[in-house]
């Protein structure tokens, strides 16, 4: 039985999702069997963080409830991001074997759908479900499953969006797990390479997330902080703070340089 509902608001969700992939980050760090099987470490902080909210809202008299207003604003902003990094160069490098791989990823886009059909006719649900939990979910992922779930439950179709939430969950999770091992496995058993050498233009940063205990306390006093604070307040103090914290980060880490 739930006895109270902690309300989470957008500002603090949003404070422990970093808090969480820091936690993946020092957690694949820790463990180098994670990235010698490449799994990312989103996925490894989203586990954790998944079954511990899991914990709480099935064995707790809590039950946490997250404020999602910002997630169609960050949804835009990546898919109107994902593809600045693309280079016509590279696409023109792939030639005829990038055309095959691109054919063979439509034929599958046709086959998981048709499966993804026959598995909801089967089971006695709508076929509509069965595109949800096909290329709507596994391919568009979770941005191309809320429009889709959104539009399809204004249409009557109740449970849409939270349906395909999940199997775009699903997807990302086994995805996760299961991709990076079976290429990394692939990459040796085959001795493949890049073809391509690295890009010189873009400069991989050492600092790119806090992968230490005090990195880590360091968000953590952020969210408690946003938790006590009135949200208005709190937005403007977490700022302050947030950019407190990447200041020290920084000049710590410019002075590790110069003292190099």
């Amino acid at each position: 039985m739930i006895d109270s509902v902690i309300d989470i608001n957008c500002l603090s969700f949003l404070l422990i999702s970093i808090f969480v992939l820091g936690i993946g980050l020092l957690v694949t760090h820790t463990i180098p069997l994670l990235k010698t099987i490449n799994i990312p470490a989103a996925v490894t902080g989203g586990l954790i963080g998944c079954s511990l909210v899991a914990y709480v809202n099935l064995f707790t008299p809590w039950h946490l409830q997250f404020d999602l207003s910002l997630r169609d604003n960050l949804l835009l902003v990546f898919f109107s991001t994902i593809g600045l990094a693309a280079r016509f160069k590279q696409l023109k490098e792939g030639g005829q074997t990038l055309f095959a791989v691109i054919g063979v990823m439509v034929a599958f886009l046709f086959i998981q759908n048709a499966v993804g059909i026959s598995v909801a006719c089967f089971v006695g649900c709508p076929p509509i479900y069965g595109l949800l939990g096909g290329t709507i979910a596994f391919v568009g992922g979770h941005g191309t499953a809320i429009t889709w779930g959104t539009l399809l439950e204004n249409q009557g179709w109740t449970g849409a969006l939270e349906f395909s939430l999940a199997a775009a969950t699903l997807g990302l999770i086994v995805g996760g797990l299961l991709a990076g091992p079976i290429s990394q496995q692939l990459i040796h058993r085959f001795e493949l390479e890049s073809l391509s050498p690295p890009s010189e233009s873009v400069a991989e940063s050492t600092v790119t997330m806090p992968t230490s205990l005090a990195g880590m306390f360091g968000i953590v006093f952020l969210i408690a902080t946003s938790l006590t604070l009135d949200p208005r307040a709190g937005l403007a103090s977490a700022h302050q703070s947030l950019g407190n914290r990447l200041t020290t980060v920084l000049a710590h880490h410019a002075g590790g340089h110069s003292s190099h």
